[in-house]
Protein backbone atom coordinates (compact mmCIF):
# COMPACT_ATOMS: atom_id res chain seq x y z
CA UNK A 1 0.00 0.00 0.00
CA UNK A 2 1.37 3.49 -0.26
CA UNK A 3 2.40 4.87 2.96
CA UNK A 4 1.43 8.84 2.71
CA UNK A 5 2.61 11.76 5.03
CA UNK A 6 -0.02 12.18 7.94
CA UNK A 7 -1.11 15.66 6.45
CA UNK A 8 -1.71 16.65 2.72
CA UNK A 9 -2.60 19.86 1.36
CA UNK A 10 -5.41 19.40 -1.47
CA UNK A 11 -6.73 22.61 -3.28
CA UNK A 12 -5.18 24.81 -0.12
CA UNK A 13 -8.04 22.65 1.97
CA UNK A 14 -5.56 20.64 4.53
CA UNK A 15 -6.08 16.90 5.56
CA UNK A 16 -5.29 14.17 7.98
CA UNK A 17 -4.59 11.09 6.41
CA UNK A 18 -4.96 7.70 8.53
CA UNK A 19 -4.29 4.51 6.35
CA UNK A 20 -5.85 1.09 8.06
CA UNK A 21 -6.22 -2.51 6.30
CA UNK A 22 -7.55 -1.45 2.69
CA UNK A 23 -9.03 1.46 3.21
CA UNK A 24 -7.55 5.06 3.56
CA UNK A 25 -9.24 7.88 5.09
CA UNK A 26 -9.02 11.90 4.46
CA UNK A 27 -9.91 13.83 7.46
CA UNK A 28 -11.12 17.64 8.03
CA UNK A 29 -12.86 20.30 9.89
CA UNK A 30 -15.38 22.27 7.73
CA UNK A 31 -14.01 25.66 8.16
CA UNK A 32 -17.90 26.72 7.59
CA UNK A 33 -20.13 24.49 9.76
CA UNK A 34 -17.09 23.48 12.46
CA UNK A 35 -18.28 20.10 11.52
CA UNK A 36 -15.91 16.69 10.53
CA UNK A 37 -15.59 15.09 7.39
CA UNK A 38 -14.21 12.14 6.16
CA UNK A 39 -13.62 10.42 3.14
CA UNK A 40 -13.26 6.81 3.04
CA UNK A 41 -11.77 5.19 0.23
CA UNK A 42 -11.90 1.65 -0.74
CA UNK A 43 -10.52 -0.25 -3.62
CA UNK A 44 -13.40 -2.49 -5.13
CA UNK A 45 -13.13 -4.34 -7.95
CA UNK A 46 -15.00 -2.56 -10.90
CA UNK A 47 -18.43 -4.13 -12.31
CA UNK A 48 -17.26 -5.26 -15.12
CA UNK A 49 -14.86 -7.81 -13.37
CA UNK A 50 -17.83 -8.45 -11.09
CA UNK A 51 -19.93 -9.07 -14.16
CA UNK A 52 -17.50 -11.62 -16.00
CA UNK A 53 -16.78 -13.53 -12.68
CA UNK A 54 -20.92 -13.82 -12.51
CA UNK A 55 -20.69 -15.01 -16.02
CA UNK A 56 -18.33 -17.79 -15.43
CA UNK A 57 -20.04 -18.78 -12.44
CA UNK A 58 -22.97 -18.85 -14.16
CA UNK A 59 -21.91 -20.95 -16.99
CA UNK A 60 -20.09 -23.34 -14.64
CA UNK A 61 -23.17 -24.30 -12.79
CA UNK A 62 -25.32 -24.86 -15.85
CA UNK A 63 -22.76 -26.82 -17.24
CA UNK A 64 -22.58 -29.01 -13.77
CA UNK A 65 -26.58 -29.31 -14.27
CA UNK A 66 -26.42 -30.69 -17.33
CA UNK A 67 -23.59 -33.35 -17.35
CA UNK A 68 -25.54 -34.61 -14.17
Amino acid sequence: MLKLPGKVLINDVEYIVEEGLGHMKLRRRDSVSGMKVENVFIPVPDSRERMVNFKAKAAQLILEEITK
